[in-house]
């Protein structure tokens, strides 16, 4: 007797409509990680905090991102850069004397040295500092998404949208600047695996019983 054509019909359904659940179940798992600092095996040693190694950051920026006055303060290394100035409507407390140093380079560019690093410069930025969020303004993690179902391998595929966000997951893997700390997170531990695996079973029993 030969399948009905109907019968594949609904088969593809079943599994697309598993693999879509099982797909957002994997982002939630990774997202939920990520917020709790965790990493996958692999990544640097201290990749839960924030780095306090001394960044150089282009006197032009650190002129718009803080104000011409700390600038001004940090470049005269003067006493008073411990105060508050307004940007933006916000009001900022700035560091104290030491914390800043201005150099310029050979080539002529200026640079701010905030000497406790990008720890220090999330702090001032009004940034949560307590552990390593992969979060600024949320644009990456929100962008996680399904890329694509394949249906006939019952494949879901995760990954990024945006190139932009794709390109910040991709630095986050292989390391930025220096120190090339890696954040590795995308992808499943042990324990989400058989996780997903008792859902998948679940999930497929259910469907079949409601052909």
């Amino acid at each position: 007797m030969e399948n009905n054509p109907f019968d594949q019909v609904k088969n593809n359904l079943t599994s697309n409509a598993v693999m879509i659940v099982l797909t957002n179940t994997a982002k939630a798992f990774i997202v939920e990680r990520v917020v709790r600092a965790e990493y996958l095996e692999g990544s640097s040693q201290g990749a839960d905090q924030y780095s306090t190694t001394p960044m150089p950051i282009p006197y032009g920026a650190f002129v718009k991102k803080f104000g011409k006055a700390l600038a001004q303060a940090a470049a005269n290394d003067e006493d008073d850069i411990s105060k508050t100035i307004k940007k933006g409507g916000k009001e900022l407390t700035t560091a104290s004397s030491g914390e800043f140093k201005v150099y310029t380079h050979k080539d002529g560019h200026t640079y701010v040295w905030i000497m406790k690093g990008y720890k220090r410069y999330r702090e001032l930025s009004g940034k949560d500092t307590s552990r390593v969020t992969m979060h600024w303004t949320g644009r990456m993690m929100r962008n996680l998404g399904i890329l694509r179902q394949e249906t006939n391998a019952v494949q879901g595929v995760l990954g990024f949208p945006s190139p932009d966000e794709a390109l910040k997951a991709y630095y986050a893997h292989v390391g930025a600047g220096k120190a090339k700390k890696k954040h590795l997170f995308m992808g499943l531990t042990q324990k989400e695996i058989d996780s997903l695996t008792s859902d998948a079973a679940a999930l497929i029993v259910q469907h079949i019983q409601k052909l």
